[in-house]
């Protein structure tokens, strides 16, 4: 089972990587394990260079208890989220461009997608400008994430969540889909 969390978690961050969803440095993923605990990636290795060795199994309060890497700096906002939800299993926290400049430009989520409207039924929270890695940012995060799937976190990024991997990737996926199209959209008029 370990190693199972631990190659499904450096897959769906090569796929976030391959996808362009997050920077060569930026962005992460985890996997619950169990209800105090979970797989992460590492922190300062090249996202498209994760594999299944560098992703550590961290408690709530960060202590490494598996793996040779430091946990991502985000660890945190993953223990917040799943502290607050216990039906969530995967965390994807990435830097989806066009999310980021909607959000920027004072535009609301509208799901113009068939897809989007079903992953992302409930909407996305938004998170003001914070400093990451805190547990003050971890907290607003999770707080921001009741009713949702998804937040977007201003100039900074977006955190999608799911039951499985598939799930939380296909979220982040869908919402910089979803948000490329009101970008062009947009511009159009």
């Amino acid at each position: 089972m370990a190693a199972n969390q631990r190659e499904l978690v450096a897959k769906c961050m090569g796929m976030l990587y391959q996808r362009g969803l997050v920077t060569a440095t930026g962005g992460n993923v985890s996997a619950r394990n169990d209800d105090r605990t979970f797989y992460v990636t590492p922190t300062s290795l090249l996202k498209g260079e994760i594999t299944a060795e560098t992703v550590s199994l961290i408690d709530f309060d960060g202590n490494v208890l598996e793996g040779l890497h430091k946990p991502s700096s985000e660890w945190r906002m993953h223990a917040s989220i799943y502290r607050a939800f216990p039906d969530v299993n995967y965390v994807v926290h990435a830097h989806p461009t066009y999310a980021l400049a909607l959000l920027r430009r004072g535009l609301g989520f509208a799901p113009l997608t068939e897809e989007a409207g079903i992953l992302l039924a409930d909407g996305v929270g938004v998170v003001e400008r914070m400093t990451p890695g805190t547990w003050e940012f971890a907290e607003a995060v999770a707080s921001s994430m009741k009713g949702h799937k998804a937040v977007l976190i201003k100039d900074h990024g977006a955190v999608t969540v799911g039951k499985d991997c598939v799930e939380a990737f296909a979220r982040m996926d869908v919402l910089e889909q979803n948000s490329k199209i009101a970008v062009l959209w947009h511009s159009l008029e």
